[in-house]
């Protein structure tokens, strides 16, 4: 029953009218009465929604004998509120051009924020955006969380190659956890870009606690996609500088990779 409630209230029915829609299937014809005690709303408040399901189509008043009743219309009616959802959302697609533009023109020193002290993600679509910026940058270095959550991408070995190709002068340095699927896909990332990705492996009792946190550009990005989507983008010059000292002491402390 749970699943056909959300299912109208896509629909843009509530919950109320969802309940009121699936009581009258079951029961039949009743009067306001009945229906405001079977959905717990007073029957002054029912009549606001009868109406409104009367207008979508789903119900209709009618007389029997003495009686005002209120009767649901067959399942059927359902698809007539789908097919007027799927028209409007036909108009405002081809709406949107012209509406952008409108926008442009009426707002035309809109711009991007770019200068910022946190940006705060939880989409993959946000996610992807950091990473495109991030690869963009010269000097990248990144703490590597693999163990028991395997990469972020299908293939985190061909995203590193194309962003060796569209940025030549990008170097990678990771500090990773040691484990068999670190060294595993590091080691491939190794031969195929000398001098350009580097890797050292952190101490087993150094658990990180985020996928990957990446240092780049002034910005400190902390990414979790494991279980949930989540992301903050840090912008601040101490902060910054701070996490890439920790960072660059870890990295002249820790053996080199036999």
């Amino acid at each position: 029953m749970d699943h056909i409630i959300a299912y109208l209230k896509q629909l843009e029915l509530s919950d109320v009218e969802a309940k009121m829609y699936l009581t009258l299937l079951k029961t039949g014809p009743i009067n306001v009465r009945e229906l405001a005690e079977s959905t717990a709303i007073k029957r002054t408040t029912a009549y606001l929604y009868i109406d409104q399901l009367v207008e979508k189509g789903l119900v209709m008043k009618v007389v029997k004998g003495a009686q005002k009743l209120i009767a649901a219309n067959p399942p059927q009616s359902i698809q007539h509120l789908v097919e007027n959802k799927l028209a409007a959302a036909k108009k405002a697609q081809e709406a949107l051009p012209e509406v952008l533009k409108t926008i442009t023109t009426t707002f035309p020193k809109f711009t991007e924020i770019d200068t910022f002290d946190i940006k705060h993600y939880k989409s993959m679509t946000g996610i992807n955006k950091i990473y495109d910026e991030i690869l963009m940058s010269k000097d990248l270095c990144s703490y590597i969380k693999l163990i028991g959550s395997g990469s972020l991408f299908e293939d985190n070995m061909v995203m590193l190659d194309e962003a060796f190709k569209k940025n030549p002068k990008l170097k990678v340095r990771e500090l990773i956890d040691d484990s068999p699927l670190s060294r595993y896909e590091t080691g491939i990332n190794l031969k195929r870009h000398p001098g350009k990705y580097f890797r050292k492996f952190l101490p087993k009792e150094m658990e990180l606690t985020a996928e990957d946190v990446h240092i780049y550009d002034g910005k400190v990005a902390i990414i979790h996609f494991v279980n949930k989507i989540n992301a903050v983008v840090l912008q601040d010059a101490d902060y910054y500088n701070n996490a890439k000292a920790i960072f660059e002491y870890l990295w002249k402390s820790l053996p080199e990779v036999k």
